[in-house]
């Protein structure tokens, strides 16, 4: 119990004053003999004890009443009270996608809709309430506040999603409601299975919200689901060399981990195409056998890719028992090339004008060849000189290997220049600078490269959370130990990303969207002259990754924000998703189109004319946050009310949740009125003969 003004509490002192009274009434009359008197003696005991004991009630009495006025004027809130008065409740619920996972027959989801329904019946005549289904952002942003009946009858059109968690956005929505509500009492119910990753995201914004409630307002917290449990995850399904060219199987990593705390049991993976009814073709199966808590492992599988230009790749992952299911499948649209021919550039060697310095970066693509021997895929090693009489719409790569970051010369120059319209009709160019000079080149490659320290090491901080966060963790970690002598500098272009970056801050590895193409600058040397990366172990799955990543740029607009490109007006236009989801496109730039919110839920979406049929290049792909599928020891009590900085919100009792009562007035005015009916008939039942 809180008080609104403690301070009346001061009042109590005033149930000192029948104390007082009745001790200074208290008679201490001198002892007469009288003979007459003594037959009477034993009658008056009697009768005294019966006085005392009246006075002692109408004492009792009087005190209450001091007590219970002074507590009325400091106004106590009481959450376990029953309200008196109409209430502002608000609901906030959380939909990230662990509030899926099974809990002895229903889902966390289930079990969060039982306890805000029971809250809701227990509000009185007159309140209203909000529900705020809450993810990564709000669900619901167009609900408003309603009768309880009506809001619990939209519980059962929320579901869990596919996105993460963060219940601090709903907390602040839930905060803003109900500043603006005019209602007396207020309340707010938050109803989560406290899955760390949702509530440590925004820790520091959750008290900072709550303390801008309106004062009286009750807040609680509702915990549901339990920990324990095997969990098993699709992290990741990749192509082994991380693009795809048509021809006979080729290999795919399947990433599978077990987010759960008990080990998981005939896990199978499961790897296909997609057809249109969400079936699998070409399905290939890899037993794994039993993943410990914890345990991450990678199945080798293969998928044959056919002529065609995009394919709906789908991963799945089964076992004997497993508490979430929304994270065992992985989407991917991909794009299978017809071919993949290389044209790699290099400069001769300053020591021996016989050697080209291409041949690292050509033994490199040669190595992640997805077909060895395949006639369409091959690499051809070239000079600048000869690269400017080769036929560029036979390459669909061209790497530049050892570029002078001081332009090199007439046959560089001239050859860059020659790339760029290329570049923009959809070529990919890998430039790999050569620290020669302190100026830039004159081409339209200069915003993007330039010469770097004499010394430095690549910062691993820096490759969390992208393409290269493999090489962040052992074996791959020795990138930040390797000499780089001459390091250049790796601008990206608007649109575009860094890789990695030097220890001092400046990128070195970068990819941008140059047109419908891709230009990657890796600024961490081309010969053994300027470091060691070309001769190491690492320098193959590193140039690996870039070609990847280069290649796969079309696929950057198949992930998050969903944008792609629309034939005719924007109006005409829409997101088609996994059950029957539906979402309007709104404009986002010249011939570009987005969903107007996020979708929630995981699988392909679809951009697609609203008459006719869907344009199968149009596919867009959603995948369940990795995040929710670990972690399944919820946030405890004490960290609870650390984040919050209110003690005792979490409510772990196992009796329905019921709406309280934010200010007990009313209840505290009721018992002063009795106490002051019980005070009046003591004083006349006091008064009465003994």
């Amino acid at each position: 119990m809180t008080f609104l003004a403690p301070w009346m509490l001061a009042g109590g002192l005033a149930a000192g004053v029948p104390i007082a009274l009745h001790l200074l009434h208290r008679g201490h009359p001198k002892a007469r003999h009288w003979a007459a008197m003594e037959f009477l003696r034993k009658s008056l005991k009697d009768t005294s004890r019966r006085v005392k004991f009246r006075n002692l009630l109408l004492l009792i009495a009087r005190v209450m009443a001091c007590l219970l006025a002074a507590l009325a004027l400091a106004r106590p809130t009481a959450a376990w009270l029953p309200s008196w008065s109409a209430t502002e409740a608000v609901i906030v619920v959380d939909t990230s996608a662990s509030m899926a996972a099974r809990e002895r027959g229903a889902t966390r989801m289930e079990l969060a809709r039982r306890e805000a329904r029971t809250f809701l019946e227990s509000l009185p005549a007159g309140s209203r309430a909000r529900i705020i289904a809450t993810s990564d952002g709000i669900d619901n942003p167009a609900d408003a506040s309603k009768p309880p009946a009506r809001a619990a009858a939209d519980l059962e059109s929320i579901p869990a999603t596919d996105r993460p968690g963060d219940i601090a956005t709903g907390i602040s929505e839930a905060v803003d409601h109900l500043k603006g509500s005019s209602l007396p009492a207020k309340a707010l119910l938050v109803v989560s299975d406290m899955q760390p990753s949702g509530w440590e995201r925004g820790a520091g914004r959750i008290r900072q919200e709550l303390d801008r409630l309106p004062s009286g307002t009750s807040v609680r917290v509702r915990r549901v689901g339990e920990p324990g449990g095997s969990n098993l995850q699709l992290v990741d399904a990749s192509p082994a060399a991380g693009f795809v060219v048509s021809g006979p199987r080729q290999l795919w990593l399947v990433r599978v981990r077990n987010g759960g705390t008990e080990r998981a049991t005939d896990v199978v993976v499961r790897i296909g195409y997609a057809l249109e009814d969400g079936s699998l073709e070409e399905v290939e199966a890899v037993p794994l056998g039993n993943l410990g808590p914890g345990e991450e492992r990678v199945a080798e599988t293969g998928l044959p890719a056919p002529e065609t230009p995009w394919k709906r790749v789908v991963a799945r992952v089964a076992a004997s028992s497993d508490r979430l299911e929304r994270d065992d499948a992985f989407f991917r649209a991909t794009r299978i090339r017809p071919r993949l021919n290389t044209i790699v550039v290099g400069s001769t060697s300053p020591r021996d004008p016989a050697v080209n310095l291409g041949i690292y970066w050509k033994q490199a693509v040669d190595a992640i060849n997805p077909i060895p021997g395949a006639a369409n895929v091959a690499s051809t090693l070239l000079t600048p000189e000869a690269a400017n009489r080769a036929e560029l719409d036979k390459a669909d790569m061209i790497i530049l290997s050892g570029l002078p970051t001081d332009g090199g010369g007439s046959a560089w120059e001239a050859l860059v220049n020659r790339l760029e319209p290329w570049v923009r009709a959809g070529g990919t160019v890998i430039a790999v600078p050569r620290s020669s000079g302190q100026s830039k080149p004159s081409t339209w490659l200069a915003p993007l490269l330039s010469s770097g320290p004499e010394t430095g090491a690549v910062d691993l901080a820096s490759l969390a959370g992208n393409s290269l966060a493999p090489f962040a963790s052992p074996p791959l970690d020795a990138l930040g130990r390797l000499a780089i002598i001459k390091p250049s500098l790796a601008e990206a272009l608007p649109g575009g990303r860094v890789l990695a970056r030097l220890t001092g801050g400046a990128g070195a590895i970068s990819i941008s969207p140059l047109g419908d193409g891709a230009v990657a600058v890796m600024g961490l040397g081309s010969s053994p002259e300027e470091g060691e990366l070309v001769l190491h172990p690492l320098f193959v799955p590193l140039a690996q990754t870039i070609v990847a990543e280069s290649l796969c740029r079309p696929e950057w607009t198949r992930r998050p924000p969903w944008i792609a490109k629309a034939e005719g007006e924007v109006a005409d236009h829409g997101f088609t998703g996994p059950q029957g989801a539906v979402l309007a496109a709104k404009e986002a730039g010249t011939g570009l189109v987005a969903p107007e919110s996020e979708p929630r839920i995981a699988g392909f979406w679809k951009l697609s004319k609203k008459q006719g049929e869907p344009e199968i290049s149009q596919d867009f792909v959603l995948n369940t946050d990795p995040q929710e599928g670990t972690g399944w020891t919820p946030l405890a009590a004490a960290r609870a009310e650390d984040i919050t900085g209110k003690a005792g919100i979490l409510d772990e009792s196992a009796s329905p949740m019921r709406a309280g009562g934010p200010e007990a007035l009313g209840w505290v005015l009721t018992a002063l009125l009795l106490v002051l009916v019980s005070e009046s008939l003591l004083a006349w039942w006091t008064g009465r003969p003994a």
